[in-house]
């Protein structure tokens, strides 16, 4: 190795990684997905030069980010085959930050500020030091040699701006969250290999490397793990982690794992005991000779194991793609083993504000606690950019349509942005959370369209619905378009509001419909047979929130939702039968006062409901046309 030049990091930086090394609370685990983000934008930037240069694709063709853990040396290793650093690259990439985003971050933090932060200010290298005592980066340039200048401080006093950072933008200070050290070993095209190394206590060293382990081309991370960060060291976490936050980068994520199988092998001392056995034993079973000519020994091997899935399909535009994979990406989103009913993707661009892409799904029945309030509602997951960021934002999507799946990607927020930076970023949670609404009400229209789908989908999810009518006042009317019911002239079949509205009787105002437990027990109600008599329909309402929801939406395309019990109902009568039942009511008002007297202690009002049909033809006064109303 050649002589290493060392450097001091700025006073804001030294502050910075001060910071995370003593945050105990932190979401250590982002310095993963960090470092893994910063390997795909190398992998991404040797893409598009090799797109009018393949020879720059020579010295190493395939592309790759490798996670390679040491339990021998506590180290966790991070490789891919991007584009390297050349030596100006590595000092400026890893010296220089934007002293503004870096000190506003530091502000921040000392302020009290969630360490979860990090990606939002353009630190995330050094987020390797949450799992890591030492970071050593090792880089190799064609044009250049491998050591330190005083460049880094040059461009920091100048005031450096982020966009210069090469392949190290936001991922490299997580580095500190998880390591004491941190060697980072790289190489590029245009010169020659080098090593950078920092613990993180002022100052970082550069030097050429002359270690002979060639890269190729690429870069190695490696962290040199605390202490108590050593479960990154192991297999299952690894894999878990990479499922959870990377499972869209584009490059194949391969862990070193290790791989047990057994072997079987000639054993000479069975054999030789087995002929000195034959003179005596003739009837030793055949299979059982065999059994002692081998016998199985463990093997242990390592190998790399693809851990996510390439190429994503919410990257596509192939439609076809998307039929074959999205029952895929929702089983793993949901964890259902079921394909989903129903799927739609869009986009969304605000011109100067946001661009989000999104898939929903919706499942083909409801999960067993869709109303355990207990439970956490994270179905809705963000990804920002192509790596996974939270899923425990509730305000993403209103509760009552948490049954739906989705993902939404987009690149105009922070890599780790947490719940509470997105609920500071109002207009941006308003933007997501409105087209979220939109798309899923236009897909459950979409359903709609093939009974058989939507019958079943009602079956499951018809509160939800009502719930958002009881809550969603923007959507209020077009959810009520996908409501459901039975009624007087339906039969077997459900009806909707809109059909129920184009069989109204000419000269009715209003859409009746009546509550009960049941339907049978609501067919054969009292309160129905005047609105029978005239030919109106009536829908049956048989689950509890039906009259909260009706309570709330109070009328469907100008038409005026009426309880078929009300009192006092207007049923539109003609002249001759509003004169026959006025005189009707008076011939009772003497009868009625005479019975509220005599039932005075166990009755608070007795009435005529207009609603019930007077049966002249009855011998027995027509007390059923009375209403007894208990106090």
């Amino acid at each position: 190795m050649a002589d290493a030049e060392k450097f001091d990091f700025p006073d804001e930086i030294n502050m910075l990684q001060s910071v995370i090394i003593d945050n105990s609370h932190s979401n250590k685990e982002i310095f993963l997905p960090e470092i893994i983000n910063i390997a795909s934008n190398a992998l991404d930037k040797i893409v598009f030069e090799s797109v009018t240069d393949k020879s720059k694709l020579h010295a190493q063709p395939r592309f790759f980010i490798c996670v390679a853990p040491d339990k021998t040396n506590n180290t966790l290793s991070i490789i891919d085959s991007g584009i390297g650093m050349t030596k100006a690259d590595l000092v400026n990439n890893l010296g220089i930050h934007s002293r503004f985003e870096t000190k506003e971050f530091v502000k921040a933090l000392v302020a009290g500020a969630d360490i979860s932060r990090i990606g939002q200010f353009g630190v995330g290298f050094y987020s390797a030091y949450l799992v890591a005592e030492k970071v050593i980066v090792t880089t190799k340039h064609n044009d250049d040699e491998q050591f330190e200048t005083k460049e880094f401080v040059k461009a920091l006093v100048a005031g450096a701006d982020i966009s210069t950072i090469g392949q190290f933008g936001v991922g490299f200070y997580s580095a500190y969250l998880v390591a004491e050290k941190v060697i980072v070993t790289t190489k590029h095209n245009d010169d020659e290999q080098y090593v950078w190394e920092s613990q993180a206590h002022g100052s970082f060293t550069v030097t050429r490397d002359t270690s002979g382990q060639n890269l190729g081309r690429g870069t190695k991370i490696t962290l040199f793990l605390k202490e108590d960060q050593l479960e990154y060291l192991e297999e299952r976490r690894l894999k878990d982690l990479i499922k959870k936050h990377c499972e869209s980068i584009s490059y194949p994520i391969s862990p070193w794992v290790e791989k047990t199988t057994e072997k079987e092998i000639s054993d000479d001392e069975d054999v030789e005991e087995k002929k000195d056995d034959e003179r005596n034993v003739e009837e030793v079973d055949e299979d059982k000779e065999k059994e002692k000519k081998k016998k199985k020994i463990k093997e242990v091997s390592h190998e790399w194991s693809l851990v996510n899935k390439q190429n994503p399909i919410w990257t596509t535009k192939h439609e076809e793609i998307i039929k074959e994979e999205c029952p895929a990406l929702y089983k793993s989103l949901s964890n259902d083993c079921e394909e989903p009913l129903a799927v739609k993707r869009f986009s969304v661009s605000v011109e100067g504000r946001l661009e989000f892409k999104a898939i929903l799904f919706v499942p083909r029945r409801a999960p067993f606690d869709l109303f355990d309030t207990r439970k956490k509602q994270n179905n809705i997951k963000l990804y920002v950019p192509h790596v996974f960021s939270m899923d425990n934002c509730e305000d993403l999507i209103p509760e009552y349509l948490g049954f739906v799946t989705g993902i939404v990607i987009s690149e105009d927020l922070p890599l780790n942005i947490s719940r509470e930076m997105l609920q500071q970023q109002d207009e941006i949670l308003k933007v997501i959370r409105k087209n979220l609404v939109k798309n899923c009400i236009e897909l459950f229209f979409e359903i709609a369209a093939n009974k058989e789908d939507y019958n079943k989908f009602y079956e499951s999810f018809s509160k939800n619905l009502k719930f958002g009518i009881h809550e969603d006042s923007q959507y209020r009317i077009k959810i009520a378009a996908l409501l459901r019911y039975h009624s007087t002239k339906s039969g077997d079949e459900m009806t909707s509001l809109k059909d129920y509205v184009t069989r109204m009787k000419e000269g009715q105002n209003d859409i009746y419909y009546i509550t009960c437990a049941s339907k049978k027990a609501v067919e054969n109600s009292p309160f129905l047979e005047k609105l029978k008599k005239k030919g109106y329909e009536v829908l049956f309402m048989v689950d509890a929130i039906d009259e909260y929801a009706v309570g709330q939406l109070k009328q469907f395309q100008g038409k005026k939702l009426v309880s078929a019990t009300t009192e006092g109902l207007d049923l539109d009568e003609n002249e001759d039968e509003k004169e026959g039942s006025e005189a009707f009511m008076e011939t009772l008002e003497n009868l009625f006062k005479g019975i509220k007297d005599f039932l005075a202690a166990k009755v608070e009002k007795v009435m005529v409901q207009a609603g019930l049909s007077i049966h002249e033809d009855s011998g027995d006064g027509d007390a059923g046309n009375a209403d007894a109303e208990g106090s």
